[in-house]
């Protein structure tokens, strides 16, 4: 993008976002678990699955432009929305998630510091590629919010990064051969180990996923994505899978599950602006998606 586009675009974005009041976004609330990863094959795949307690989820495109932006938001108070994935049509995913063991949170001293949950939107609306965020970030600092966020950013070049605040500088662990995985412990702590040995909050379902891809990397695809979500759901207790996306940045699609039911599939064309029903129902049936957004029950087909 030319510094002239990023100008205008962060001008309009005060006018047409539901989530900017009085100068910032609103920042998210605890995402307790989550899993998200990028692979890189025969062509990039992203994917996340959001879980949370039971709360409303809604999907809306951001036009501005050229770029246009899916992002998967959950309902955060009367007509409050917090977004926590997305993917934007240059191809750049970011995926916002809770990170323990939990720093106390900092205070914003300067504007060169940045909430991660600012990195994720101004990932998705300005940039179209990890090195563009990584040389937004070489003049800012990230510090710790309340509750702890990092980021899972990758981009349809190749490029996957997991950014993460400490005290000392910003951690950015860059993917390991063909994919990267990110759940809910920090990712810096463990790059000198194998994924056999990672500890900590969602290790377990960064294991299953890690394995699983790498049992199908030479043929992954779509479906075996959709597969990786599906063997990561979360079904017991308070928290759970309340929704699970797969995008493809080539193409420009988004693909998506509710509840941890993988027999249902939507799909959503960022360039058409439509979500549409792909797989599991009785009949066809499409319906635009804009920046007012959908909820999972007003989407084309729920009701069957």
């Amino acid at each position: 993008m030319t510094a002239k586009y990023v100008i205008r675009f962060s001008f309009s974005l005060l006018l047409t976002l539901p989530l900017f009041a009085q100068g910032e976004f609103a920042a998210p609330v605890e995402p307790y678990a989550c899993t998200s990863f990028a692979v890189y094959t025969a062509e990039p795949i992203y994917g996340m699955n959001f879980d949370y307690t039971e709360v409303d989820v809604r999907f809306v495109i951001y036009p501005e432009d050229e770029l246009r932006v899916f992002m998967m938001e959950f309902e955060y108070g009367p007509e409050s929305y917090v977004p926590i994935v997305g993917m934007n049509s240059d191809g750049l995913f970011s995926s916002c998630q809770m990170l323990y063991p939990a720093a106390p949170p900092d205070v914003r001293s300067d504007s060169s510091e940045l909430f991660s949950w600012e990195l994720h939107i101004n990932a998705l609306f300005l940039h179209g590629s990890v090195a563009e965020v990584l040389d937004y970030l070489d003049e800012r600092r990230l510090i710790d919010s309340d509750p702890a966020l990092h980021n899972h950013i990758a981009d349809a070049q190749g490029n996957a990064v997991v950014v993460e605040p400490t005290d000392a500088r910003d951690e950015i662990t860059t993917k390991q051969g063909s994919f990267s995985v990110m759940t809910n412990f920090p990712n810096n702590a463990f790059r000198a180990v194998g994924w056999e040995q990672v500890e900590g909050v969602g290790a377990d379902r960064y294991r299953e996923s890690w394995r699983y891809i790498t049992e199908q990397l030479s043929c992954y695809n779509l479906e075996h994505a959709l597969a990786t979500l599906e063997g990561v759901v979360m079904n017991a207790g308070e928290w759970a899978t309340r929704c699970s996306t797969v995008y493809l940045p080539e193409q420009n699609l988004v693909y998506i599950a509710l509840a941890g039911d993988f027999s249902r599939i939507w799909e959503v064309s960022l360039l058409a602006g439509t979500v549409s029903t792909w797989r599991g129902f009785e009949t066809t049936a499409t319906a635009p998606l804009g920046p007012g957004g959908l909820m999972a029950a007003e989407l084309p087909g729920y009701g069957e």
